[in-house]
């Protein structure tokens, strides 16, 4: 018998009395990789049944094993393709109504996960947490398991090792948070009196909501927000007697699209992310008062409003947080993030940098 590290590196298949290593399998596709196991040579291509080899396998590590199943009105001996091996394994099998998954253990006969009425999600956990309940540090992941190959598989690998550490699954939620927000003056921006004041990070509010969806059921996740924001801005400075008064109103709309890591510990996760972000600004209104003092009288006058704030800002984001469990679903999040963004208008406009404090629960 070669060893299993050769099979997972080289086309095998076995039968009865012989093991070959290194044969030219052909992968004709699911349907008919279940019924034929074939073989190019210099002679032409060969044929096995499967009631002639028990399993045969591609070196990028899909192997099909042969084993009765019901098919119709009968039992029928096909090729299923082996998704997980272990004290448990997981297999797959396509026919006209889709995917059917089977389990055995050892050497038991398979065991078909039912296809529950109206295709339940519900029935399916249930049916997993029964199946699986010899191992209690797996029950909170048969709750958030999904009837497809990648979450199934996950769900079985972390059974045969009776591991309770987080298990991937779709989530949303809402945050609020606290965002303070800086005006960057480029040097080309032609407003004398704007480049004249000093701005320091001002504090607003936001309010949203978001989903997030692994990727391929990893630690790796798709994070999606949309955010409302609030910023007021005040800011000062006096010359030649003459104060001069910045004021400015905010309300935004920030859509952060990001990759985020999550550590898969059982109850604190630290994570980081990043990724692109755009701000919608809905409210855009900045303007620069003078009061000058005078023997008897102060003079207030408008000197400008400013027109060179973009409705449209895009930049790139990064941040680090911990998510703390509250129960198998749901967990509180708390990060700090900080943006760049810039205006649509390139170096003739006002750039935003923000540093974001936000809270939130997941569902």
């Amino acid at each position: 018998m070669f060893p299993l590290l050769l099979f997972g590196q080289e086309n095998y298949y076995m039968s009865d009395t012989t093991t070959s290593v290194g044969k030219n399998l052909i992968d004709q596709g699911i349907y008919l990789n279940q019924k034929l196991c074939s073989i190019k040579s210099k002679t032409g291509i060969t044929e096995f049944k499967p009631t002639e080899v028990q399993e045969y396998g591609f070196k990028d590590g899909r192997i099909y094993v042969s084993k009765p199943i019901s098919y119709g009105d009968s039992v029928k001996q096909f090729f299923i393709l082996r998704l997980v091996t272990g004290n448990t394994n997981l297999f797959l099998f396509y026919d006209k109504k889709g995917k059917r998954f089977f389990l055995n253990r050892d050497n038991s006969p398979l065991l078909e996960i039912p296809s529950f009425p109206n295709k339940k999600l519900e029935h399916f956990r249930n049916f997993l947490s029964d199946f699986t309940s010899d191992c209690q540090e797996v029950h909170e992941a048969s709750r958030l398991v999904s009837r497809n190959v990648k979450s199934f598989s996950k769900f079985i690998r972390q059974y045969n090792t009776c591991d309770n550490r987080y298990f991937p699954h779709f989530r949303y939620g809402v945050l609020l948070g606290l965002e303070l927000t800086k005006l960057i003056s480029l040097s080309s921006y032609d407003n004398v009196f704007f480049r004249r004041f000093n701005f320091n990070y001002d504090p607003g509010y936001s309010l949203g909501a978001f989903i997030d969806g692994p990727i391929m059921v990893s630690d790796f996740s798709v994070h999606l927000e949309a955010a409302f924001s609030i910023h007021h801005f005040l800011f000062n400075y006096n010359e030649n007697n003459t104060d001069y008064d910045f004021s400015g109103d905010l309300s935004a709309i920030q859509v952060p699209l990001l990759i985020r890591y999550t550590i898969p510990a059982k109850k604190v996760r630290p994570f980081i992310n990043a990724g692109i972000v755009e701000t919608i600004n809905l409210k855009n209104d900045y303007s620069i008062y003078s009061a000058t003092i005078g023997e008897s009288v102060i003079e207030i006058d408008k000197v400008n409003e400013l027109s060179r704030f973009d409705d449209y800002h895009f930049g790139y984001c990064a941040g680090a947080g911990i998510e703390l469990k509250r129960n198998y679903r749901q967990s509180l999040f708390f990060e700090l993030r900080i943006s760049k963004l810039h205006g649509i208008s390139g170096s003739k406009t006002v750039n935003l940098s923000n540093i974001n404090f936000t809270t939130g629960i997941n569902f």
